[in-house]
């Protein structure tokens, strides 16, 4: 159960980077957390690679802070929310750093991620490509241009991703006709090569 979340996040599959135990005076910052604890999960088939939580130990519930790529960036702030940090304001007095301030970095590491509008000549490209083993990416697409990448190059088809690299209105390919021409420039290239290599059946030439 998520709780005060902004965004929807799944931590199945997910695996526990870092914990940090929460210092008496923070843990009263989270008293609707029962035994309350600090975690940084890494993510799996989310827009982002790592969320930071604070979770109940005694009843699995959390509070989602953030989520980014950056690692260093959530660990530097959990670390600064469980251990009650103090600074040195500018007239030389001391302060303990209030959550509400630490919550505000986490905003900050934040990725804007919006759905992607694929271009007519990829949807077509991942309708047909492989027998349409790839057209769920268009749904994925749909939800995330981050996890579209993502999934992308973990297909590991060099060849696709070329396609969808050539084909894509991020590269300038903005109108079906232009399409066209990228995909018969390709298929041009190809052939080219085609007979650039040598059939193993013709004798060689001595």
């Amino acid at each position: 159960m998520t709780i005060g979340a902004t965004k929807k996040l799944s931590l199945e599959g997910s695996s526990v980077a870092a914990a940090f135990l929460l210092s008496m005076p923070r843990q009263r910052d989270f008293r609707h957390l029962d035994d309350p604890i600090v975690q940084v999960h890494a993510l799996k088939g989310q827009p982002a690679d790592f969320a930071a939580i604070v979770r109940s130990r005694a009843t699995g519930a959390y509070e989602l802070l953030g989520t980014s790529d950056d690692f260093s960036g959530l660990i530097r702030l959990c670390s600064q929310l469980a251990s009650q940090d103090i600074e040195v304001t500018a007239d030389g007095t001391k302060r303990i750093i209030p959550s509400s301030e630490i919550r505000a970095g986490f905003r900050k590491l934040e990725i804007l991620d919006l759905p992607l509008e694929l271009s007519q000549p990829q949807k077509a490209c991942l309708d047909v490509y492989a027998g349409g083993e790839y057209a769920g990416l268009v749904e994925t697409a749909s939800q995330s241009a981050r996890l579209f990448d993502k999934a992308l190059r973990a297909t590991g088809d060099t060849f696709l991703i070329y396609l969808m690299r050539e084909l894509d209105p991020r590269e300038d390919c903005d109108s079906t006709i232009i399409g066209q021409e990228r995909i018969a420039a390709a298929i041009a290239d190809l052939n080219r090569i085609l007979s650039a290599v040598p059939d193993e059946t013709t004798a060689p030439t001595p």
